[in-house]
């Protein structure tokens, strides 16, 4: 376990951000107070391992893997005013997973979360061509957006079997739907028109033959 002193040593003298470098070498032990350094409470600790969890949020699991009304309230959120990951309540959270692998938030040197990509919010809206292109690029997004535009009514099972197929998944019928269910929700903030296929009437055999 490293000390009070071992710590100060290591960052005495050294800017902020360097502080920060060295706490990192000594495993998010370190807690940066201006130009030093001192042993953490565990909670910190714990808000430690939360901040490292936004780069495994990036690389591990599908897009989408939940609603997207409130990811899109966090996009608009973060434009207006970019905060650290341990603000997030635990909703949040869940959201930030998709938009940090769709691309649309990134964790900037200072620690905010911030939109990454301008254009896509303009006056508080969300931009449908900049959002289209980002669910386009992701796997299975491009086969999936283009059936959903030849047949509003695909079901979110034959949508998410396009993301399946790409990922090369071994999903179960749920998991596809699922996700299948919210790139479907995805696509209409991105300006897709998507219905819902009606089952057909039974015909009553008492009406035949009325007209």
């Amino acid at each position: 376990m490293y000390s009070q002193r071992s710590l100060f040593l290591a960052t005495r003298g050294y800017p902020t951000r360097a502080c920060s470098l060295i706490g990192s070498r000594f495993g998010g032990l370190a807690v940066i107070e201006g130009k030093s350094a001192k042993v953490p409470t565990d909670g910190h600790v714990a808000q430690t391992e939360l901040l490292n969890r936004v780069s495994k949020m990036k690389t591990r699991g599908s897009f989408p893997t939940s609603s997207p009304g409130p990811g899109v309230a966090l996009l608009k959120a973060l434009k207006e005013a970019p905060r650290p990951v341990t603000q997030l309540s635990k909703r949040e959270l869940v959201s930030l997973r998709d938009l940090l692998r769709l691309g649309a938030i990134t964790e900037g040197l200072d620690g905010l979360l911030e939109v990454s990509r301008p254009e896509l919010i303009e006056n508080g809206k969300i931009h449908e061509e900049a959002l289209q292109n980002l669910l386009r690029q992701m796997p299975g997004g491009d086969a999936a957006w283009i059936h959903l535009a030849d047949d509003p009514a695909a079901t979110p099972q034959l949508i998410g079997e396009h993301i399946k197929k790409a990922l090369g998944a071994a999903w179960s019928r749920a998991t596809t739907i699922s996700v299948g269910k919210h790139f479907r929700g995805w696509v209409r903030f991105a300006g897709l028109v998507t219905s819902t296929r009606r089952k057909p009437q039974a015909i009553n055999p008492d009406r035949e033959g009325l007209f």
